[in-house]
């Protein structure tokens, strides 16, 4: 079984006015159109200070129009501890629940280390026969596995050259496919879901130095996150994925969890996560978060051509992060956000990172903040720096029906700001039906 180092919780330190202004530093920015007044609600506090776990961005109360110049703008930036998923030793009964439309095979083992499937196999290259479940359609025709037709297996431990393709994969006791310090593994047209029970059921998990790790048209549906990389360096993709009820619970609940990846060629690229799912219990955290993860000054970390629908209601998830525990060369470009919980994009700290081209939506929800923001929440995390914001368009409405498109916390140096539209009207939720040609959808 493998064991992880758990990362401490994050938790944000403002949670009232009084604290944000004395501790924090206010401040505001923006483009064009407009900046919007805010503030804090501390009737949140008992409770967050109750459970450090649950410390997340408090929405704000408007105190103003949008179109009143800022008086106090509050710090949206929240974070996901990305605690690292422990390998389960104990069995559980198989009898996980499935959406009505994804046919699961649960099988029941000892170690989600061991692969009990006999179509899986450590060896370079895991062959599977086209049998039994039918694939699930997606709505991205480029989007997802392009093969109709999968093999049952249980959990697979990687090893080092491994292919895994044409697998309807589940595990009930914890990640569906998981590997340690592997190198040159490709994982694709697979359906992977459920995996479980709670936060340790990833999708995909890799760790210790793993690198050259491409994942690619798979399904994930039912998982605690799709992939959570830990520790790792060097083309780690992600890319042409769709994923569908990512339940969490926090500090998981993310579509990717980068914690202290490094180096060149890291990306995620084309993903569809749509988190819309009627009734379904779960709850996202951030669809992406780059937790203390840095790529290069040649080859920043690209999160570039995703879709993202869906989020609440957790007060503390969201769309996209970059930054967080000081990140650097982090790159979110040309994505779609619709409705993806109390953010949309943001930089909480570190230095180089870009938010370029992107365009937001959010209608009011009980959990709705801000559009987009460049803060460094930590104040013992190095020094922030060196960030641009351009050509984003925004139409956020926080939860009290304000307009909340942009905040600058003013404690990140000058940040490079051009061509955004902030309470672009023409961004509304039917921007979800635009395609990426790039992601040939």
């Amino acid at each position: 079984m493998t064991t992880l180092t758990l990362k401490s919780p994050r938790a944000m330190l403002c949670t009232s006015l009084t604290v944000l202004l004395a501790a924090c530093g206010g401040g505001s920015g923006g483009d064009t159109a407009q900046s919007d007044a805010q503030s804090l609600e501390p009737s949140y506090l008992a409770s967050v200070n109750a459970n450090p776990k649950s410390r997340g961005y408090i929405s704000p109360t408007a105190t103003a129009s949008p179109t009143t110049s800022p008086t106090t703008a509050t710090s949206p930036t929240t974070t996901t501890s990305p605690t690292t998923t422990t390998s389960p030793t104990t069995t559980t009964s198989p009898t996980t629940t499935t959406s009505p439309t994804t046919t699961t095979s649960p099988t029941t083992t000892t170690s989600p280390t061991t692969t009990t499937s006999p179509t899986t196999t450590t060896s370079p290259t895991t062959t599977t026969s086209p049998t039994t479940t039918t694939s699930t359609a997606t709505t991205a025709t480029a989007v997802g596995p392009t093969n109709t037709t999968f093999t049952p297996s249980g959990p697979i431990t990687l090893s080092a050259g491994q292919t895994v393709t044409g697998l309807h994969i589940t595990n009930p006791n914890g990640p569906c496919i998981q590997g340690s310090g592997v190198s040159n593994v490709h994982i694709y047209n697979n359906k992977i879901g459920p995996c479980g029970p709670d936060m340790e059921g990833v999708g995909v998990l890799i760790q210790n130095n793993a690198h050259d790790v491409s994942i690619d048209h798979n399904s994930f549906d039912d998982v605690a996150s799709a992939l959570y990389a830990v520790s790792s360096t060097n083309n780690i993709i992600f890319d042409h994925n769709y994923a569908t009820r990512i339940r969490g619970p926090y500090p998981r609940g993310q579509l990717v969890q980068l914690n202290n990846v490094s180096g060149s060629g890291n990306k995620i690229t084309c993903n569809v996560s749509d988190q819309t799912t009627p009734g379904y219990k779960g709850s996202t955290e951030d669809h992406v978060n780059m937790y203390g993860s840095s790529g290069t000054a040649a080859s920043p970390i690209l999160v570039k051509y995703n879709k993202i629908r869906g989020g609440g209601p957790s007060n503390s998830g969201g769309g996209l992060l970059a930054g967080d525990n000081g990140g650097s060369y982090v790159t979110i470009d040309t994505n779609i956000l619709v409705n993806p919980g109390q953010y949309g994009i943001g930089i909480p700290g570190g230095n180089n990172n870009k938010l370029l081209n992107n365009k937001v939506y959010s209608a009011s929800f009980p959990w709705s903040n801000i559009g987009a923001t460049v803060w460094k929440w930590n104040a013992a995390e190095p020094a922030s720096y060196g960030h641009e914001v351009s050509g984003n368009r925004i139409n956020w409405t926080n939860r009290d029906g304000v307009s909340n498109n942009f905040w600058d916390g003013g404690n990140s140096g000058p940040i490079t700001m051009s061509n955004n539209v902030f309470g672009d009207s023409s961004i509304g939720p039917d921007i979800w039906n635009e395609t990426f040609p790039q992601c040939g959808s």
